[in-house]
């Protein structure tokens, strides 16, 4: 407790032993005292916390030129103010003769007070029987650094171990695991405390372990890496995890194998991935070889990089192979006209689909005409890599085309020539019309003179002979003046009578009676009734009239056909 209250400084010399110390220690051999001097640790000795002396690398270590700058200073101004009461310690210990701890590390202070970690191994001498204390200082700045570095860069390292999805797994010559990374859990559901310890093979079919320990065992006799290594482990829930393993061999300090580190991936969906991937490349394959329609991919300097067996059958070629072999330039080999195809190339510049039929020239010559969809694949700067698209024979389309454009012109040339003929006819009925017209003129004219002369022919016979009928007592006048009626009315409707009379007509004396009727518009009920003849009689002599007249058939007024009749004149 004594030794606690005391304060923290260095002692006084009161008996003053130190100067005749420091004396011996400048007058002792030369040779120790360069060796001393010029080695690289630094050394200083002191008395009870006063330092005696100090070498050249303690002065360097503290910033002090020369030795009389330090030479009777108390350490403890050397000393950070952190580590001075423990320092201080040390020193009244020591002097009380008592056991005090031989290394320690601290923060000195350079004379500029610049702080440095200090590592500091102090023993105890006898000088001129006076026991002093030899302090070998030691700047362990760069080895803090290095520290420091190293444990940022371990730090670092895990913290990138831990965080990658990978597995990152250390196992000795014995398949054994003595360091397995976070990630194993997410891979297996095991933690790495579960699987340090055991192999991988304990969580394999015994199937899968056989195959895999083989492989591992041979890479392990010849000392060498592996790659890429698949292998399938069991989850804990038992299902299976499909894995990429990649691992390279450590050795000791005497070359001798201790084992691998390993990387492993999780590939499962990668698999599945890669199995649906060729899966659906070989049913898409299997489309385009089998596609009715050519499929392509050309170059644009004219070469054909791919084709279906479609496309190869189209152009008349056995293969898809004697096509890309025999094609070296599309224009020229293909195209009926070589220019076209640098046109239609130019038309798609700025653009990525392109529809046009172009005429083709088969293998063995013969014409043929495609309807080609073209896509342009270009890359990330825009220059174009290659075509590629659809192509589908139209050949027989164009030679259906070709036969409706000929039967459109032929068709077109019959009804120029139809309407044509039906022009000519147009003029000739417009000539009947106009004789037509003519006629019914005439006969309006013939009718209306006729009409006349009826009048005045009753005007001039008929009537006087009524008038002298009424006037008439006897029977014999009278009948002499209805024979003399009678003869005068034949001669007003002789006229009309004879047509119907004539060489082509030849009605009978009932048709001739029943036609005059018809002709005065009385139905066949009046007129039976008139002739006192039943109706069927009257209906069976006007068919026969229709008959005579060539409209029995037709429907024709039969009394506007007997009105129409021309009187002879």
């Amino acid at each position: 407790m004594e030794n606690e209250n005391r304060p923290i400084h260095s002692p006084v010399d009161e008996a003053g032993t130190c100067q005749p110390l420091i004396t011996e220690l400048m007058n002792s051999d030369a040779w120790l005292r360069a060796l001393v001097d010029e080695s690289p640790v630094g050394m200083s000795i002191s008395l009870d916390g006063v330092t005696l002396y100090a070498n050249r690398a303690c002065l360097r270590m503290f910033g002090y030129d020369d030795l009389s700058e330090i030479i009777g200073t108390p350490q403890l101004t050397r000393v950070a103010p952190e580590n001075r009461e423990m320092v201080a310690g040390y020193i009244r210990t020591r002097a009380l003769g008592e056991g005090a701890p031989a290394s320690y590390e601290i923060t000195g202070l350079r004379k500029d007070g610049v702080p440095i970690p200090l590592s500091i191994e102090v023993t105890r001498i006898r000088l001129m029987e006076v026991p002093v204390s030899v302090a070998f200082f030691a700047d362990f700045s760069e080895k803090k650094k290095i520290e420091g570095a190293l444990r940022a860069s371990e730090y670092r390292f895990r913290s990138l171990v831990e965080s990658i999805d990978d597995f990152i797994a250390e196992m000795d010559l014995n398949g054994r695991c003595i360091y397995a990374s976070p990630r194993v859990y997410n891979l297996i559901g095991y933690s790495p405390e579960e699987v340090l310890g055991k192999s991988p093979f304990d969580f394999m079919e015994p199937a899968e372990a056989k195959r895999v320990s083989k492989l591992l065992r041979l890479s392990a006799q010849r000392e060498e890496s592996f790659y890429a290594m698949e292998l399938t482990l069991i989850r804990r829930d038992g299902t299976p995890v499909i894995l990429e393993a990649s691992g390279n061999p450590f050795f000791d300090g005497h070359g001798k194998l201790m084992g691998y580190r390993t990387i492993t991936r999780d590939i499962t969906k990668h698999k599945q991935v890669k199995e649906a991937l060729i899966a659906a490349e070989k049913k898409y394959r299997d489309i385009v070889e089998n596609a009715v329609e050519g499929i392509f991919q050309t170059m644009p300097e004219g070469r054909i990089l791919d084709a279906n067996p479609a496309m190869a059958r189209i152009l008349g070629y056995e293969s898809v192979r004697e096509l890309t072999e025999a094609i070296r330039d599309i224009g020229l080999q293909i195209y009926q006209d070589p220019g076209l195809r640098a046109e239609h190339l130019r038309s798609l510049e700025g653009q990525v689909f392109g529809r046009v039929e172009i005429q083709v020239r088969r293998k063995d010559g013969t014409a043929g005409w495609l309807f080609v969809n073209t896509r342009v694949v270009r890359d990330g700067e825009g220059k174009t890599l290659y075509y590629e698209g659809f192509a589908k024979d139209i050949t027989e389309r164009k030679c259906l085309e070709e036969k409706l454009r000929k039967a459109k012109e032929d068709l077109e040339a019959r009804v120029a020539e139809r309407t044509e003929e039906l022009n000519r006819r147009s003029a000739k009925l417009e000539d009947l019309n106009v004789t037509l017209r003519t006629i019914l003129d005439q006969r309006d004219q013939v009718g209306k003179l006729l009409e006349k002369q009826v009048l005045a022919s009753i005007n001039q016979l008929v009537k006087p002979l009524l008038h002298t009928l009424r006037t008439t007592r006897t029977a014999a006048e009278r009948e002499s003046l209805l024979n003399m009626i009678e003869a005068s009315l034949d001669e007003v409707v002789l006229p009309f009578t004879s047509q119907l009379t004539g060489e082509k007509v030849r009605l009978t004396q009932s048709e001739l009676q029943i036609a005059n009727c018809i002709r005065q518009g009385m139905r066949s009920k009046e007129i039976a009734a008139l002739l006192r003849l039943s109706k069927g009689t009257i209906d069976f002599h006007r068919n026969n009239i229709r008959r005579k007249l060539g409209i029995k058939d037709r429907k024709t007024s039969l009394r506007s056909q007997l009105l129409f009749l021309p009187p002879k004149i």
